[in-house]
């Protein structure tokens, strides 16, 4: 009870270096079996570490979103705390089509949506969701009483640097978050050179017009996929490298990253 009352103590909705996490992950009903690859699985139960969250700045009760399928897809979640003050994912939408920051969530329609959708009644219904509604509420309130009794009563909430178990772990999982957007946008950069066509002789060029042969036309889907696949990639970095100056880290070559 003491582990408790002290994890409540700390945690602030809009700070998640003060939160205590459970490391377990909850669907909503329409999830519950939801085919996700193991791949994916893995990468939620990071999430439910507070690693790999694509927004900046994750609050409680508020729509989040993390990349899945190697990219190509994504799940949305909200985080949660429980009555044991301890903080998790509520999963409630998935996306297998993703153009950009733009995804064709599951059961949102057929339109595509930039980040996550909104949380709808169903999950706002939750019994999960009411219970973290009111342990933050019971919180908050009594953080406002000890505040009328005296300053000395105050419960002390910390910044991320004092977190609880690991006072590290944000600064790690920032780093790593900023080192995977580095790889990511790399490997797409080499990729992107590697298959650019090597331009032709003009002999050939005449040739090819003899003979009648038709010319390829380029694939204007596949053209503004990459070229979405290539903002998101950039987008991810700077929101990496913006997250690690945050945390008061510089990075030594920043005319490396895209801007």
């Amino acid at each position: 009870e003491a582990a408790r009352r002290e994890r409540l103590a700390r945690l602030v909705p809009n700070d998640m270096g003060t939160w205590q996490f459970a490391g377990r992950v909850e669907y909503a009903r329409s999830l519950e079996n939801h085919p996700f690859s193991a791949d994916d699985v893995a990468v939620l139960d990071r999430v439910a570490e507070g690693v790999g969250v694509r927004e900046s700045r994750p609050q409680l009760h508020t729509p989040l979103h993390v990349h899945l399928a190697g990219g190509s897809g994504g799940a949305s979640f909200v985080f949660l705390v429980d009555e044991n003050g301890e903080v998790f994912p509520l999963v409630y939408a998935v996306s297998t089509s993703r153009s950009g920051n733009a995804y064709r969530w599951f059961g949102a329609g057929s339109s595509y949506m930039n980040g996550p959708p909104p949380i709808g009644p169903a999950i706002r219904e939750h019994p999960a969701f009411g219970t973290s509604e009111r342990v933050v509420a019971s919180g908050s309130d009594a953080v406002a009483a000890a505040e009328q009794r005296g300053s000395g009563a105050v419960p002390v909430r910390p910044g991320p640097e004092a977190r609880s178990g690991d006072p590290d772990a944000v600064l790690r999982a920032a780093i790593g978050d900023y080192f995977q957007a580095k790889r990511a946008f790399d490997e797409l950069a080499s990729a992107s050179t590697s298959a650019a066509p090597a331009a032709g002789s003009k002999k050939t060029k005449k040739k090819k017009a003899k003979s009648g042969l038709a010319q390829a036309q380029p694939d204007d889907g596949r053209i503004e996929d990459a070229q979405g696949l290539r903002t998101e990639r950039e987008q991810r970095l700077q929101d990496a490298r913006r997250k690690l100056e945050d945390l008061g880290v510089r990075l030594d070559n920043p005319e490396t990253d895209p801007r």
